[in-house]
């Protein structure tokens, strides 16, 4: 089963997956063309690489999802892709990716569903803003068009389509302990009902 972590810029996406990911799931690791952050690595948080390998993987057809975000950055724009590739034995193992909510929905067309649970981490502008401060490598001019493209991406309607749950992100050990829970009622749930078959 796939757990998929998703959320607006700063919500805490990466670090209650790197603790799922401490914790036994299986990472799905997102290839991107995005400039590497400090204190990142390649391969760990994502896969880096440049457009022309990314288109070249796009035709190989290596991804179960991917799309394009138009940047900011120092006032210079460009557009980074970002893409999943595609993981077998879904039902077998539990893996975790980070998504957008497009991404969340390609999966649950590519994997099924059930085969899925979506988790919203829904976190106040204030304290996202705070996070994506911290983290190296702010940019005022990127901040302030993610937190416009957010607010698009993000909209409440397609939040409360595509989400199975909708979590607060405080402290990491809560987000992390109700997010695990949330993922284990939904496998049981799946698991009742194959029974009931």
């Amino acid at each position: 089963m796939i757990l998929i972590i998703t959320g607006k810029s700063g919500s805490g996406k990466d670090s209650v997956y790197s603790r799922l990911i401490n914790d036994g799931f299986e990472r799905i690791v997102s290839t991107t063309t995005r400039p590497m952050r400090e204190g990142e690595a390649d391969g760990r948080e994502y896969r880096f690489t440049d457009k022309e390998d990314f288109f070249s993987r796009i035709r190989m057809g290596e991804f179960a999802e991917y799309r394009a975000y138009n940047t900011l950055v120092g006032g210079v724009s460009d557009t980074w892709y970002y893409g999943s590739p595609k993981v077998d034995a879904v039902r077998d193992r539990d893996y975790a990716v980070v998504l957008d909510l497009e991404g969340a929905k390609k999966y649950k067309e590519v994997y099924g569903a059930r085969n899925c649970h979506v988790v919203y981490l829904d976190v106040s502008d204030a304290v996202r803003e705070e996070r994506a401060r911290k983290r190296g490598s702010f940019d005022a001019s990127e901040w302030n068009r993610r937190r416009a493209d957010d607010a698009v991406r993000f909209d409440i309607s397609a939040v409360l389509e595509t989400a199975d749950q909708i979590t607060g992100n405080g402290s990491l050990e809560d987000a992390v302990s109700r997010v695990r829970k949330g993922f284990m009622r939904h496998k049981e749930s799946i698991a009742r009902m194959q029974m009931e078959r």
